[in-house]
């Protein structure tokens, strides 16, 4: 049974956290009262006048989490009880080259959708450089590209894949956009694909998931 819908609603849940996140964080920092708001150190040093601290687009490292839903793009027959989605999350630390490039490295676990009398899993280390660019103060876009040392398994009845572990690397990459929360808090919202080995096959899941970044 295709549960493509889920995704679907994390890109909508997404969506509607960052509006409602903006406007909480345009109300905090003063900004919907038209009170002033003094600037930061780093802003100051660089003329800004923004409380927001701009190391996020330019140099600084940073810790993060994030949950939400998976696809694992894998054959499934009709009529099989498949179940292609399920919830995973993230854990990740990254560190900023310069300003527009980076590197991240984090644990990633893509979930265990059940299937009718089988189980499929995937988790790893996933190591990715980074490409971003701000938009105004408190955006910003990112696209990623590296690897993930994945360890796959599955067990019982999964109908047309093999039972097994598998343990190998495989290309990841995908997208995201960040926004400003506070001066070292942001929101994190991503979109990732990763291609792993499983017994027998090769196979895809995708995650689009949404968390927190906090900059020090």
């Amino acid at each position: 049974m295709h549960t493509r819908p889920l995704i679907q609603t994390m890109a909508l849940s997404a969506t509607l956290t960052l509006a409602v996140a903006g406007a909480f964080a345009q109300t905090i920092d003063g900004q919907s009262t038209n009170e002033p708001k003094p600037a930061t150190t780093a802003s100051a040093d660089r003329g800004g006048s923004t409380s927001y601290d701009v190391r996020q687009w330019t140099h600084g490292s940073y810790i993060g989490g994030n949950v939400g839903a998976t696809d694992w793009r894998t054959d499934c027959p009709s009529g099989s009880g498949c179940d292609d989605s399920t919830l995973g999350f993230k854990l990740y630390t990254g560190t900023k080259f310069n300003d527009y490039l980076g590197a991240e490295i984090g644990y990633v676990n893509l979930g265990r959708p059940d299937t009718n009398g089988g189980r499929q899993t995937a988790q790893g280390a996933n190591l990715s450089l980074i490409a971003g660019v701000p938009i105004g103060d408190r955006f910003g876009v990112n696209a990623k590209v590296g690897t993930m040392y994945a360890w796959t398994n599955t067990t019982g009845n999964v109908p047309a894949h093999l039972a097994g572990k598998e343990r190998d690397f495989g290309l990841t990459y995908g997208a995201g956009a960040t926004m400003a929360l506070a001066p070292q808090l942001l929101l994190r919202v991503d979109w990732d694909r990763y291609n792993l080995d499983f017994k027998g096959r090769d196979g895809k899941v995708d995650m689009l998931s949404a968390g927190v970044q906090y900059l020090f």
